[in-house]
Parts: structure tokens; sequence; C-alpha cells
């Protein structure tokens, strides 16, 4: 036969009743795998198993969405001491219009929290992704011949052509970034590699060295200082490393703000 639809029920003259007639509406419950096998189908699209909703959509009632398929575990719930169903499910979702459209959808049913849809997809886009977490070696490539995003080590973002050859790394760290030669100036505490806000107190030249700079950076970045008070004079940067720069220049009660990009 080159197409064979086997299916395989161990649960009795009931599940072979509803085998043999599909249109039975009472729903059943077996402990036996279905093996569906639809052999030689080349390269044409065929349904093996179709779960579908045949109820006529209508003025009033203009949506009539598709049945679940529903995958559905038990884990221990170590607070409560008892066990929980956690269940994945995937569904299509018209739309009415003047073209009539669906949007599918992958859900999540979690104890305590309810329905999560981390997916959905409209057309051929998708429209919602959320808590997206790729391997630490992988990366989102736009095409074979496009623009490419990756994370090399962590507090690092890289943004490249498609060979890896040319673009920006953004290293922002772990941590805000340290000042030093600057008589008691600070550091804002959001600050990071990538930007910040110093003010220099008492000193006419201060040095921020970046968290991690040597691993983050590769190459010394490229910086730029923009002051933040009435300037007297013109501060420039004097020195710059994978590891530190410097801004010379200063007058002290100076505060500037820097912002920092590398490259390949």
């Amino acid at each position: 036969m080159t197409r064979l639809l086997k299916a395989t029920f161990v649960a009795g003259l009931i599940a072979l009743a509803l085998i043999t007639n599909p249109t039975a509406q009472s729903p059943s419950y077996h402990r036996d795998g279905l093996n569906v096998v639809l052999d030689n189908l080349v390269t044409t699209s065929t349904d093996g198993v179709t779960l579908i909703n045949t109820t006529p959509a209508t003025v009033g009632v203009p949506v009539q969405m598709s049945p679940r398929l529903r995958w559905g575990g038990t884990a221990w719930d170590t607070d409560d001491s008892v066990s929980r169903e956690v269940s994945y499910f995937v569904e299509a979702l018209p739309t009415s219009g003047t073209f009539p459209s669906a949007t599918w959808r992958m859900g999540v049913i979690i104890p305590g929290v309810g329905t999560v849809y981390p997916i959905e997809q409209t057309g051929n886009e998708l429209i919602l992704l959320t808590g997206l977490q790729l391997p630490a070696s992988g990366g989102i490539n736009f095409g074979t011949t496009r623009s490419r995003i990756l994370a090399g080590v962590n507090g690092n973002v890289i943004l490249s052509d498609s060979t890896g050859i040319h673009g920006m790394k953004l290293a922002f760290g772990n941590a805000a970034p340290t000042v030093a030669t600057c008589g008691t100036g600070t550091i804002s505490a959001d600050s990071r590699n990538t930007s910040g806000t110093v003010t220099a107190t008492g000193a006419t030249a201060c040095t921020v060295t970046f968290n991690n700079g040597a691993t983050l950076w590769g190459n010394p970045p490229i910086c730029t200082v923009t002051l933040r008070t009435a300037p007297t004079t013109t501060p420039y940067i004097s020195a710059i490393s994978t590891t530190a720069f410097t801004v010379s220049g200063l007058t002290a009660g100076n505060v500037f703000a820097y912002h920092c990009l590398g490259s390949f």
C-alpha cells in the first residue's frame, strides 16, 4: 500500500468503535500510542492528523477557533506537597474580516499563573515572542547574507555583517566601571562600560577603568565625552585601551558623560 493509516489502540472495543466511527462525539481515553504512517508522499503536503472545528461561523458568532493539540505532564510542588499538571498546547484562532485570517498560538498552562502565550504567529509574521533564550554559542542571523547578532561572553553583544568580520561591539560589562586619579570623583551607579556619568572632584583628569574590559572589548573601543557642566577648559581623551580611558583637560567639579562602542 502506498498510503497506510495504521492506528493501534489497546483499549478494547470502545477505542475500536471510535476508529471505525470518526464522527463519534464522546471523548475517549486510552493508554496506548497512536502511530500514523503515510508513505510515498514525496513533496506533496498531506494531512496526517487533523483537528478541526467544522461549526460554520456566522454574523452573530464570527469566529470558531480550532481544538487544541495539548501535551501535559506533572511535577511535584515542593511547597504544597502535591502533584500539579503543566501543559503546552497549540491552537489556531481565526480572525473575521474582509480577508479572514488566523493566528497560530503556542500556549503554556502553569499552575498558579494560568495560560500564557509565549509564541503567536499571524501570516508570515511572528508577532509575539517572550522569554527567548538561545544557546551560549548561538545568535540571530537575518538570512545568510544579512546582519547578525551574537553574544560572545556575558556582558557583551556583537552586531556584525554576515561574514562576522565587520561590525560593532557593545561591552556593557557586569558592573559599573571604577574611576581613579580623579581626586574624590565618583561615577554614577548606573554607569556601564558603554556609557556613564563621572563627576571630577578636585582633579583635572580622570581615568575610567572598564569592568572586565580586556575580555569584553577585544580591541580598544571608540569613546566620546560630553560635558554636563559649563566648560572653562576643553576636555579630551588623552589615553585609551581595552582596560581603561583617561579624560584630561577637565576643570575640578566638571561632570561629564561618556559613550563607548567597540569595533572588530
